[in-house]
C-alpha cells in the first residue's frame, strides 16, 4: 500500500475499533468506549480471526450501552432510566418529579421516537404541546430538566451523540418577584401570631432564614441558647412512598451554624414553654424520639404543608401578600439593613453560591 493510498483511508471513529494481525497469526483489537463516569477508555480484545475480534467489539459496545439494543425508543430508554440511573444521587422528592414528567409527558410525546433519532426539534414541539395543554412555563421548564438529565446519562453511556433536550430552548419564564416584609410588618406578623400553633416557627424563620424543611427538622440538641446559635444538621424531606423522613441537607453549605438575633431567641423560648405544656398534656402519648423543636400536640414531626397553609391563612388575615418562602428573603433583607456583610448573609441562608 502506498503512502498516498493510506492517507486517503477514512479515519476510524473512537467507537469503531482497530484490528491488527499479530506475528502468531492471531488478531488484536483496540476500541474506545465510555466507562461508568463517561470518560473514554481504550479496551483490548484478542481473537483467532478478524470476525471474532469484531464480535467481541460488538459485545463490548452492548455492555457500554447498558443493555439497550440498536433501535431502542426514547420511551423504552426512559422507562429503564427512571428505575436505574434516574434514582442515583437525588432525593426521593426529585425522583417523584422525574417519574411524573416521564410518565405524563415525555413517554406520550416522544416515547415512540428512536432514541438515536431524537432531535431538539422533537423536544421543542413537545414543549409547545405541553404549553398548549395549559401547563405553566415553569412546569414545562422543569419537565425539560428531567429529559435533559436522562439524555445526559444516555450520552455518558454512549447511547446518543448529543443531548437533544439541552439543545432545545426552554420557554422563557418571568421569575416571581420576592417580597420582603418591612420591620413594621414583621412586628405585626409576630404579634398577631403569638398564640398561633406555628407562631414561634414563623418568628424563627424570619430571625434565622432557615428553610421550611430545616425548621421542622430542627432538634433542641442543635440549639445553643446560651451561645445564641443553632446548627442545621438535617431536614424533613419527602420519601419515595410519599411520606416524610429526616435527611441530610442537600449541600455542604446547607450544613451550617448560624448566630441568632433576639427575635429568634425569643421565638425559641416561647416554643420551649409551649412544647413543655403539650408534653405534659399528652403524658404517655408523647411520641417525640428526636427531641424536635417543632412537633404536633403528641410529639410527632410537623408536616411542612400544614405550616405553609397556616402561614397563608395568617398572612391573608393580616393583608400581607407574601409566601412562607418570602420569610427567607425577609431575613436576608433585615440582616443587610443591619450591616451584616453579604457573604455572611449568604452563608447564614446556606446558599449554594
Amino acid at each position: 500500500m502506498t503512502k498516498d493510498s493510506a492517507s486517503r483511508r477514512p479515519r476510524r471513529s473512537k467507537g469503531e475499533g482497530a484490528i491488527t494481525e499479530l506475528r502468531d497469526g492471531r488478531f488484536r483489537g483496540a476500541i474506545w468506549l465510555p466507562d461508568s463516569d463517561g470518560n473514554m477508555r481504550r479496551k483490548y480484545v484478542r481473537g483467532r480471526s478478524r470476525a471474532e475480534v469484531s464480535r467481541k467489539f460488538a459485545e463490548l459496545r452492548e455492555q457500554a450501552k447498558g443493555g439497550f439494543p440498536d433501535g431502542t425508543t426514547t420511551g423504552a430508554y426512559l422507562a429503564k432510566w427512571i428505575l436505574g440511573d434516574g434514582r442515583v444521587g437525588i432525593r426521593a422528592a426529585t425522583h417523584r418529579e422525574y417519574v411524573r414528567h416521564v410518565e405524563r409527558y415525555w413517554t406520550q410525546l416522544v416515547g415512540s421516537v428512536e432514541l438515536t433519532r431524537l432531535t431538539p426539534q422533537h423536544v421543542s414541539r413537545a414543549m409547545a404541546d405541553l404549553e398548549g395543554r395549559g401547563l405553566s412555563k415553569t412546569t414545562v421548564r422543569s419537565a425539560r430538566v428531567t429529559l435533559r438529565r436522562a439524555l445526559r446519562d444516555a450520552q455518558t453511556a454512549g447511547l446518543v451523540n448529543r443531548n437533544a433536550a439541552a439543545l432545545a430552548r426552554p420557554p422563557a419564564v418571568e421569575r416571581p418577584e420576592m417580597r420582603a416584609l418591612t420591620k413594621d410588618e414583621v412586628a405585626r406578623l409576630v404579634t398577631a401570631t403569638t398564640d398561633d400553633p406555628f407562631g414561634p416557627l414563623f418568628a424563627l424563620a424570619i430571625g434565622s432564614g432557615l428553610r421550611l424543611g430545616e425548621l421542622v427538622g430542627l432538634s433542641w440538641d442543635d440549639v445553643d441558647m446560651e451561645d445564641r446559635k443553632l446548627t442545621v444538621r438535617r431536614t424533613l424531606a419527602r420519601t419515595y412512598d410519599g411520606g416524610y423522613d429526616f435527611a441530610e441537607p442537600k449541600t455542604k453549605r446547607s450544613r451550617r451554624t448560624i448566630m441568632l438575633p433576639a427575635l429568634a431567641l425569643e421565638a425559641l423560648r416561647r416554643q420551649k414553654a409551649r412544647q413543655a405544656a403539650m408534653r405534659l398534656a399528652a403524658g404517655s402519648a408523647w411520641q417525640d424520639r428526636r427531641n424536635l423543636v417543632f412537633t404536633d400536640t403528641v410529639g410527632r414531626p410537623v408536616v411542612p404543608g400544614h405550616v405553609s397553609k397556616a402561614f397563608r391563612t395568617a398572612a391573608d388575615r393580616l393583608g400581607l401578600p407574601v409566601r412562607f418562602h418570602d420569610l427567607r428573603h425577609t431575613a436576608a433583607t433585615l440582616m443587610l439593613a443591619a450591616g451584616v456583610p453579604l457573604k455572611v448573609v449568604s452563608e447564614t441562608l446556606g446558599h449554594a453560591s
